[in-house]
């Protein structure tokens, strides 16, 4: 073949456009056989008035070196036939190789000898290293593989591919002259960083290339996690230049690898369907769609949960730069009773900083505006406005079913501890604490460090429109300082599911608690004046046991008015103790002291009741008589002493219809007269409980 321009001299016409193709272009090689065939026409028998009729001939040749598109390597030791004529030159290779790549079939054609301009068309079945592909594509002339992010030298596989090149036959190229077109099927392909950093591996994928794009379809791995594969490149400046779908059942840890981290809220196996666009101008995104019925889903700060086997559904849109995340453009989800949707910010770490609901629903919660910031553990929360429902916050157990055994309560220092968040609402509609019990138009202000409350500050109106104001806020020396006001205290009672028959009446509650103490127990005292007891089921039942059905009428109908309610409290968790409580009016003195535990369900309540406690007044006021009968002023001679024990969702209540008391020791309880005598008790002195006193 290097003799090949001695032998075939130009002719100054256009037959010099192949000519010069192919001598510069096959630059090795022996032709073994060679057969030509001219049909010339010799006008009058003139010699020198020949014209060439026909033209063709037959060519066997080995060891070829072609060189098909410079500078990209050339085919070398093809072995293989030609043919050609006046029109075209076509040649068929049946071995040979482009490095490591083995030519299976090859086909030229340069056609258009017989006209001004010809057209060279290459196609061939190579197989062989996918690197080895790659890298080819990857040439300077071509670039494929580099103008779409993958690494040319990081790939690892098998290829089969067939490709076709067809330009001008021109020694002075252009790449935009050039056809080019593939087809390959690949094998065990490993593709280094080709996603956030992340290796494509065990890809077995079927992929078509032209002048405008790539495009493979098939499954792989992609940081691990077997998908589905959906791969469009574009050269020709589309909208995007990458587009990755994969198709998944993966799980949350898997996410994590790939850079999406989601397990403080998801966990367990997900349907996820991700697709990956990458735009001219660097900016990329990422829409992720999870399928979340066999996953696990939590939100502890919204005592949330969801369990497998359970619909949800969440879909996440994401900017990034430089594969690094910016921003999430929008969000949605819906789980159950819980729904929202939204957008986020990430911080220069990669980590989320914001996020922001343009609506939540979580139950009874219907929130708009709220903006979640990230700072380390903690998150602190800000609502625009709608209706909370602050029921599964509430500290106060509830009280087990009656077949239902009470929770068990942690140890003292082995509470676990949720996620820290502080919340800020300056105008709610309405705060839900219970079945038909809310507050309105509430501003409140809290901060939780996952185990105890820092602090809180609310204000709002009570049903019938009088306020109420609590605080709880840090004071000196690791104390903490409660204060609850509300101007209509039976209102109040029945919102916080105290008690439900108390009318009217103003309550002030103060307390204080000890930060180093186990469980923060909070020890403080209640006052309510000038209010109404009216329908209360449990003393009904003691006034009638009594044998006091005047009174017991009394308190189903209008109740009794009272003037004062003074007790003190400590509460731990669901227990409240009551080291002495006791109310008063003109029909009826109460005393108590014991404990309520919501935790457990118990209750021990004992003390005193005194009714017709005018009368006993007025009787104490009489000279001599009084003194006698009643031991002084403040003192009584007509009461019962009484006991509620068992279930606090069902007590049982014993009274001591025939009590007598010591001289002097209702002075010391109700005070009535000026100050008592000694300490108040909520029981006479030496009473003993199931004797007969």
């Amino acid at each position: 073949m290097p003799a090949l321009p001695h032998l075939w001299p130009k002719s100054g016409g256009s037959l010099d456009n192949p000519r010069d193709w192919i001598v510069s272009e096959i630059d090795e090689g022996l032709v073994k056989e060679a057969e030509a065939n001219f049909d010339v026409e010799f006008a009058g028998g003139d010699l020198g008035a020949a014209t060439l009729r026909a033209f063709g001939g037959k060519l066997k040749a080995s060891g070829i070196g072609l060189h098909y598109l410079r500078p990209l390597p050339p085919i070398r030791g093809a072995e293989g036939t030609a043919t050609f004529d006046a029109s075209q030159f076509v040649a068929d290779f049946a071995s040979g190789g482009v490095g490591n790549l083995a030519l299976q079939r090859g086909h030229l054609v340069i056609s258009g000898l017989d006209k001004v301009e010809q057209i060279i068309a290459v196609e061939g079945d190579v197989k062989g290293p996918l690197k080895d592909a790659l890298l080819l594509l990857d040439n300077p002339r071509l670039g494929y593989p580099r103008r779409v992010g993958i690494k040319a030298a990081e790939s690892d596989g098998t290829t089969q591919t067939h490709l076709t090149f067809r330009f001008p036959a021109i020694k002075e190229l252009a790449f935009e002259q050039v056809q080019l077109t593939g087809a390959s099927k690949i094998e065990g392909a490993r593709l280094g960083g080709i996603f956030l950093g992340h290796d494509l591996t065990e890809g077995n994928f079927d992929l078509k290339l032209d002048g405008k794009g790539m495009w493979a379809t098939g499954t792989a791995k992609l940081a691990g996690i077997p998908a589905g594969l959906r791969w469009d490149l574009h050269f020709d400046g589309a909208e995007y230049t990458t587009r990755i779908a994969l198709a998944s059942n993966t799980n949350a840890d898997e996410l994590a690898r790939l850079g999406f981290d989601y397990r403080n809220v998801i966990n367990g196996p997900l349907r996820t369907d991700l697709v990956y666009t990458e735009y001219k101008n660097r900016l990329s995104d990422v829409a992720i769609d999870f399928d979340l019925l066999n996953a696990v889903a939590k939100v502890e700060f919204a005592k949330w949960k969801k369990a497998a086997g359970f619909p949800g559904h969440a879909n996440i849109k994401m900017t990034l730069e430089k594969q690094r995340p910016v921003a999430i453009s929008a969000f949605t989800f819906e789980a159950g009773d819980f729904t929202g949707n939204g957008r986020g910010q990430f911080a220069s770490s990669g980590e989320l900083s914001e996020a922001t609901f343009d609506n939540i629903v979580l139950g009874k919660t219907k929130l708009s505006a709220v903006t979640i910031r990230f700072v380390g553990p903690r998150w602190d929360i800000q609502v625009g406005g709608g209706v909370f429902d602050a029921e599964p916050f509430i500290g106060k157990s509830k009280v087990g079913g009656q077949d239902a055994p009470p929770a068990p309560v942690p140890p003292p220092g082995t509470e676990k501890p949720t996620g820290p968040y502080t919340l800020v609402a300056d105008h709610l509609d309405r705060v839900v604490v219970g079945t038909g019990r809310a507050i309105e138009s509430v501003r409140l202000k809290a901060a939780y460090d996952g185990l105890h409350w820092l602090s809180m500050e609310a204000d709002g109106s009570l049903p019938g429109g009088k306020a109420l104001t609590l605080r709880w806020l840090p004071a000196a020396n690791g104390i903490h300082q409660l204060s609850v006001i509300a101007d209509d205290a039976g209102a109040a009672l029945k919102l916080l599911d105290i008690v439900g028959n108390v009318v009217g009446g103003r309550l002030a509650i103060t307390g204080t608690a000890n930060d180093a103490e186990p469980r923060r127990p909070i020890t403080g005292h209640a006052e309510i004046s000038e209010y109404r007891l009216v329908r209360q089921s449990a003393l009904v039942r003691l006034l009638t046991i009594a044998t006091l059905t005047g009174l017991a009428d009394a308190l189903t109908g209008e109740g009794f008015q009272m003037y004062k309610f003074i007790g003190d409290f400590t509460k731990t968790g669901g227990r409240i103790d009551i080291p002495l409580a006791r109310t008063y009016g003109p029909s009826l003195g109460l005393t108590a002291t014991g404990f309520l535990d919501y935790d457990t369900d118990k209750v021990d309540i004992r003390g005193t009741v005194v009714p017709a406690y005018a009368l006993n007044s007025l009787i104490g006021q009489i000279p001599l008589v009084g003194y006698l009968l009643t031991g002084g002023e403040g003192s009584g001679m007509f009461a019962v002493v009484y006991s509620a024990t068992g279930k606090l969702s069902e007590p049982t209540i014993i009274v001591n219809p025939l009590s007598a008391l010591a001289p002097g020791f209702l002075r010391g309880v109700f005070n009535m007269f000026g100050s008592g005598e000694g300490t108040p008790s909520a029981l006479p002195p030496n009473f003993a409980p199931g004797k007969k006193n």
